[in-house]
């Protein structure tokens, strides 16, 4: 995939790859919600849990504050990826309501509690929470073929993404399941003539931001949803 992209009086051109190495992110659940959360990727629950007929809460969010952590996804991002998950919800568990709730980004304090209280207005059992993180690494490079004379200069950004869900009983606060995901992705910039403006670079960060995000998303879903009623 290719995005031309003009920087001061250059053109440049961005190429999305997968793969790339850069130092996986850590886990920000317990920071989002103050509340300690275990690392096992799925404490197993029996599967009455998953039952269509309840109402469920989802709150999706990306968190840019952790240890060298890359810039948030962008909310029109994180919406394709709140579709996404719904979508594979609603096919795998068959799960007929889901109610979207937010938070403040800007509240530090008492968010787990402000999240059940969301949940419980909206008359929901039970809440879901999809929390992304990435880490990211930008270093010089050049493109071409070995045996080309003029090998092409440019760089290459990697993210590594990180994804986090949670299962939450909104009446006793417990954390019933969870499952993560992580996916690399790296973005391949050349400096080279290429013809008109199309797309920014902060844009094109922002896709591959996202674009590792559905890869780690797609990587936990299975797992989260393993004992869902209709598994």
């Amino acid at each position: 995939m290719k995005f031309p992209l003009r920087l001061g009086v250059c053109l440049g051109c961005l190429i999305l790859a997968v793969g790339g190495c850069v130092s996986t992110p850590s886990p920000r659940m317990p920071a989002l919600l103050g509340v300690p959360v275990h690392t096992e990727s799925m404490t197993l629950r029996p599967v009455e849990i998953w039952p269509n007929q309840h109402r469920f809460a989802f709150m999706i969010f990306s968190d840019g504050s952790g240890p060298e952590a890359a810039p948030a996804i962008s909310d029109s991002m994180l919406s394709r990826l709140a579709q996404r998950t719904h979508v594979y919800l609603k096919k795998h568990c068959e799960l007929s309501e889901i109610v979207p709730i937010f938070i403040e980004a800007t509240q530090k304090d008492h968010r787990f509690t402000t999240l059940l209280e969301n949940a419980q207005q909206v008359d929901a059992e039970y809440l879901i929470i999809a929390l992304f993180s990435s880490t990211e690494s930008t270093e010089a490079a050049s493109f071409g073929e070995e045996r080309m004379m003029t090998q092409i200069p440019g760089e290459t950004t990697h993210n590594t993404a990180l994804l986090e869900l949670v299962l939450v009983n909104v009446e006793r606060g417990s954390i019933e399941i969870q499952a993560i995901g992580e996916a690399r992705e790296s973005l391949d910039r050349l400096n080279v003539p290429i013809g008109a403006d199309q797309l920014t670079y902060e844009r094109a960060l922002d896709i591959l931001r996202a674009n590792a995000g559905q890869q780690a998303l797609d990587r936990a879903l299975p797992t989260f949803t393993k004992r869902c009623a209709t598994s």
